[in-house]
């Protein structure tokens, strides 16, 4: 699998990470602001780690940015890529 190929397979996978946890918080708070809120910051910080991804940003610039995100949103990104940009 060429460079490209991988790096839009780990964007596309963060960026369905993003919308699975902005659905969550819909169906699991519709009427809770606060918590829809923070469904909203966690799918905008997901995103902006896969336009990172998808700019070939350092690998640590984009690991600091995942270590940056909430433990059950970075718990979202499958091992194997959050690994790829951690080690």
């Amino acid at each position: 699998m060429t460079t490209m190929n991988i790096t839009t397979k780990h964007s596309t996978i963060i960026k369905e990470a993003a919308v699975k946890t902005l659905e969550w918080h819909k169906r699991t708070w519709p009427n809770d602001k606060m918590m829809l809120k923070c469904g909203k910051s966690d799918h905008d910080n997901l995103m902006k780690v896969a336009k990172m991804i998808e700019d070939n940003k350092d690998s640590k610039e984009i690991a600091n940015a995942m270590y940056s995100l909430d433990t059950a949103v970075r718990e979202l990104i499958p091992d194997q890529v959050y690994y790829a940009y951690t080690e």
